[in-house]
């Protein structure tokens, strides 16, 4: 573990050094610029390009998303493409900046560009993603938004929200920059020393983002005047979930404070990721429970019309002396369906949440990667050469299944001790045989299986590959959708 110390003394001359070094690369490429940095990319020419134009229309874009927030506020005028429409134009509101770091980052990440700079191409095109959902979600919640006008969030939580933001989304931004530049660049003590500094400020940052925005004291755990099951959850739990979102960037702190830096810039690219997966999750959770909203004001709009209509005959039909029926056999019960509907809203999104979370987690945690390995189906074959370069041994090494046909016993035994050395927790069993060869091969090496393998034809060996296999970690993916369905 490094001193934590060194980051600061060590900060100084690694200033310098980056100094001299943006010095160098920009009296290399200002004579030069075209061979150096080359021509921007198309890409990166049609982004800037539509950066401006969206810049330029921000205010007609502005007026129209107040405009369509008006129309919600009567169901005569309010539809479900309103939304979509407004989720659209708050794209556009938040694209431009976070667009124009793309645009540079793609050219400044040509191939011809001095080290430092194709650096810094790769850090902003990182962190362009991290200010463009800043920015969305700060377009989101302005008053007037998508967010308080059409998804009915809170005003008061929303405004608190947006508050932190302002603050939260520059402080993010440059930090990130900094430190992910650093650490693309591969200048250890400029990375351990500035990249470090960056990167606690950033999770300090985050953490007091977090704390500030959805503490103890913000709005957002404000019981409303109708709870549903989904709200009286997160109260009950709200400290979980605190400790959890406040402890995760604290603890990456720790880490690279201690010297465990690559390690903490790993588990923050999943944090970062899952938070993103979880933001694009609400807010198709929002937009499904819009569209029921409307649903199901227009089924009740038009069963009240239907009753009045019907009870405007019945009274005709008495003034003539010959009643009618009041009763509706196609009557929906719109409380009941709107509760199941929500239910089958929470299950999926809950369903999707967990697979999404395992897939961007599985390759960081060992753990989960070993789910992968334990077979419990597994299907040995005897391919050919071909069919075997095609279709690879699946958790399996080659060196397990050397053949021992033309072996003695000396030779059957070191590949019995290969196959128990290569493959872990193998459990064999001991079969009569009347050969050498067969003694050779009568262990499994998948846990509690024998596979009986067919004997090659002709005078060559042909080599097992295990081509299908069912694994610990898909039962227990099953087991999860059973479960939350």
């Amino acid at each position: 573990a490094l001193n934590p110390l060194s980051m600061v003394t060590d900060a100084p001359e690694a200033g310098l050094e980056i100094v001299k070094a943006a010095r160098e690369c920009l009296k290399i490429a200002a004579p030069h610029r075209e061979a150096v940095l080359g021509i921007p990319p198309l890409a990166s020419l049609v982004a800037t390009l539509l950066a401006l134009v969206w810049l330029a229309s921000r205010r007609f874009l502005g007026r129209k998303l107040k405009e369509m927030s008006e129309a919600t506020r009567s169901y005569r005028t309010d539809r479900f493409s309103l939304t979509v429409r407004g989720l659209l134009q708050s794209l556009l509101l938040a694209a431009p900046w976070p667009l124009i770091m793309w645009a540079l980052g793609r050219w400044f990440g040509s191939d011809h560009a001095p080290s430092l700079v194709r650096s810094a191409g790769s850090a902003l095109c990182e962190v362009a993603w991290l200010f463009g959902v800043l920015r969305f979600a700060l377009v989101m919640l302005r008053t007037g938004g998508v967010g308080t006008a059409h998804f009915r969030w809170r005003a008061d939580s929303a405004e608190h929200t947006r508050k932190h933001l302002r603050w939260y989304t520059p402080c993010a931004v440059v930090s990130a920059l900094v430190a992910l530049l650093l650490d693309r660049h591969g200048v250890q003590m400029w990375s351990d020393s500035i990249g470090r500094l960056a990167f606690l400020l950033w999770m300090v940052s985050t953490a007091l983002f977090v704390r500030w925005s959805i503490g103890p004291d913000s709005p957002i755990w404000e019981p409303k005047k109708r709870e549903d099951d989904d709200e009286g959850f997160l109260l009950r739990t709200r400290q979980i979930w605190l400790i959890l979102a406040v402890g995760l960037p604290v603890l990456l702190a720790a880490l690279a404070l201690t010297g465990y830096y690559y390690t903490a810039l790993q588990f923050e690219l999943r944090i970062r990721t899952s938070a993103y997966f979880l933001l694009g999750l609400l807010t198709v959770y929002s937009m499904l429970l819009r569209w029921l909203y409307i649903s199901r004001r227009k089924l009740a709009v038009a069963q009240a019309l239907e009753a009045r209509e019907r009870r405007k005959k019945a009274t005709e039909s008495e003034a003539e002396g010959t009643p009618g029926p009041l009763v509706d056999v196609d009557h929906v019960d719109i409380p009941s369906v709107d509760a199941q509907t929500r239910q089958l809203f929470k299950s999926s999104m809950t369903l999707t949440s967990v697979l999404g979370l395992y897939l961007i987690w599985t390759s960081a945690l060992p753990a989960l990667q070993q789910l992968n390995r334990i077979q419990l189906l597994p299907r040995l074959a005897i391919v050919s050469e071909e069919e075997s370069s095609m279709q690879p041994a699946i958790g399996l090494p080659s060196a397990s299944f050397e053949s021992v046909e033309s072996s003695g016993p000396k030779k059957a035994s070191e590949a019995e001790a290969v196959r128990r050395d290569a493959v872990a927790g193998e459990v064999g069993h001991a079969a009569a045989s009347e050969s050498s060869e067969a003694e050779a091969t009568s262990s499994s090496p998948a846990a509690g299986i024998t596979p009986q393998l067919p004997a090659s034809g002709g005078g060559d060996s042909a080599e097992p590959v295990l081509l299908k296999t069912l694994t610990l970690g898909d039962v227990l993916l099953a087991l999860i959708f059973l479960a939350l369905t």
